[in-house]
């Protein structure tokens, strides 16, 4: 497959650790999917913001856009920015 946009959801995003999720084969098929995109974007609710779970999926570097709600901490979406991110909150 390959993807003009790629939305990916996640068990975690982190600075360090970059997406991750829970599950090592759902892991693996967004890793897949995400090697085949132009444009990637994870849509994840502020609980996933600054936490990691099991899998590494990519390193946040990768990404080209993070969407989240206003439930996700300030700082942790400022440190996204940082690297160079667009965070959009709604």
């Amino acid at each position: 497959f390959s993807f003009d946009t790629y939305f990916i959801s996640a068990g975690g995003i982190e600075l360090s650790m970059g997406v991750t999720e829970y599950n090592p084969e759902d892991a693996a098929v967004k890793r897949a999917a995400f090697a085949n995109a132009r444009r990637r974007i994870a849509v994840v609710d502020g609980s996933k913001i600054g936490a990691t779970a099991f899998a590494r999926v990519c390193p946040v570097e990768s990404l080209d856009m993070i969407i989240t709600d206003s439930s996700a901490p300030e700082d942790k979406i400022q440190e996204f920015r940082e690297t160079g991110i667009e965070v959009l909150v709604v």
